[in-house]
């Protein structure tokens, strides 16, 4: 088995990352749509309901498997990287512009990069991935736990 170097810090970075992106993302939902956000964003939104349903599906079989109170009850933990970007470019001054700013654009772009790299990482594959997207993944990781960072210190609290 071939080793890939530097790929031990990647996992705990994009760990974190996605923690931070589902934390506020949970926050913009909520404030947006109410606490039964996945209801409301799937009338709102229905090319989102079947993603909604997705996840929605595989905290049941959670829940159904390990207990429900062993089972994480928010529905974008059971998200992957791009659904997270769907969701926010559903409405990306409401959802996604908070933490990412106003460039819709690029950060899809960046949210490619990390959907390549996750998979692999998840199934320890992790000498599947190609340095050069690794250490791209590794810097977007660290841009938006800046702007998680950034955002605590200014967010009202909930």
């Amino acid at each position: 088995m071939k080793w890939a170097p530097g790929t031990v810090t990647i996992w705990p970075l994009w760990r974190d990352t996605e923690r931070a992106l589902r934390d506020v993302l949970e926050r913009n939902l909520e404030g947006n749509f109410g606490p039964v956000w996945p209801n409301a964003l799937g009338k709102a939104r229905p090319k989102l309901k079947p993603m909604i349903d997705e996840c929605r599906k595989l905290r049941d079989a959670e829940q159904q498997k390990f207990g429900l109170h062993n089972a994480e009850p928010s529905l974008l933990s059971y998200s992957y990287p791009m659904d997270l970007y769907k969701i926010m470019s559903a409405d990306w001054a409401n959802l996604g512009e908070p933490l990412l700013g106003k460039d819709k654009q690029s950060w899809a772009l960046k949210f490619n990069i990390l959907a390549k790299v996750r998979n692999p990482l998840a199934h320890n594959r992790a000498e599947s991935v190609d340095d050069g997207d690794r250490k791209q993944a590794e810097g977007i990781c660290r841009e938006i736990l800046n702007r998680y960072r950034d955002h605590a210190k200014t967010a009202s609290p909930a």
